[in-house]
């Protein structure tokens, strides 16, 4: 039992089933002599910003995931942004190191021989491979706060906190989509209001092209003659061309066209043919 009377964790077994599907990098001596670190390295089909972004949000969360100081917990809550201490040396190479520590963690789980009191540090490197993808590395490590002796994880801490990554930037593509999708609803909303605004604008001027068209109509057909005296309406200008009907004396025709000796009209019937300009009076 620990000094405030809590029963610690049982202590981790080695190993951890989830790393079967993921590469674990084991770099010997990264942390003291003796000591060796898993180091989770992941290429993830994301953008580089957007895995700053989920790595930022994971590192700022207050939460160590895969670890735990009690049976029944699965994280360590209360953790802080930040690397007190320069607990890696500091980070220079390309990309960017962000970090996040839990003090006052006693015996923490996953924590290769941890039995004392100290900081989980947890560094997550984020650096572009290209446009369309990014590489992570994570890193944990538990620092005793008498000894100053370290500690490596087993793997769970790197693994869980990766997979909190990968959900972030699952819940960020869906944000994306969806921000996406209401741009485009805006702007075929928009095209639809500027289409109503520009048929309203075009309707009077259609309206004018219509009346106007019924003028014309009107105008050509209001020339009008009256038949002098009983004639003939042939179906071709010439003398001897067969006969429509009889214009009776007095009826109104439609002059349509007119030429030296004829006029083409249309009768009170709707039939339409020749007059020789000696049969008809044009009508004032």
């Amino acid at each position: 039992m620990d000094h405030d009377g809590k029963q610690p964790a049982r202590k981790r077994q080695r190993g951890v089933t989830t790393l079967v599907a993921l590469t674990l990098l084991v770099t010997v001596g990264a942390f003291g002599r003796g000591h060796e670190s898993q180091t989770l390295t992941l290429v993830l089909p994301s953008p580089y910003d957007d895995v700053l972004k989920a790595a930022g949000e994971v590192a700022a969360d207050g939460m160590v995931r895969g670890s735990a100081e009690y049976a029944k917990e699965t994280s360590l809550s209360g953790a802080q942004a930040g690397d007190p201490g320069q607990l890696f040396g500091g980070w220079n190479g390309p990309g960017q190191a962000l970090y996040k520590t839990r003090t006052g963690v006693v015996s923490p789980s996953h924590f290769v021989a941890s039995n004392d009191s100290g900081t989980v540090t947890v560094r997550y490197l984020v650096q572009a491979v290209d446009a369309g993808s990014t590489r992570i590395t994570i890193d944990a490590v538990f620092v005793e706060s008498a000894r100053h002796h370290r500690h490596s994880s087993d793997g769970a801490v790197e693994v869980t906190e990766l997979g909190e990554i990968q959900q972030r930037l699952r819940v960020h593509e869906k944000q994306k989509l969806a921000e996406k999708q209401r741009q485009e609803a805006e702007e075929l909303a928009r095209l639809q209001q500027t289409a109503e605004a520009e048929k309203k604008e075009l309707d009077p001027v259609l309206a004018d092209i219509a009346a106007l068209e019924q003028r014309a109509q009107a105008l050509r057909f209001r020339v009008l003659a009256r038949v002098k005296s009983v004639t003939q309406l042939q179906d071709e200008p010439f003398i001897h061309a067969s006969s429509l009907r009889a214009l009776p004396e007095g009826e109104t025709v439609s002059v349509l066209i007119s030429t030296a000796h004829w006029y083409y009209v249309r009768d009170t019937q709707g039939k339409e043919g020749w007059v020789g300009h000696s049969s008809l009076e044009k009508m004032p």
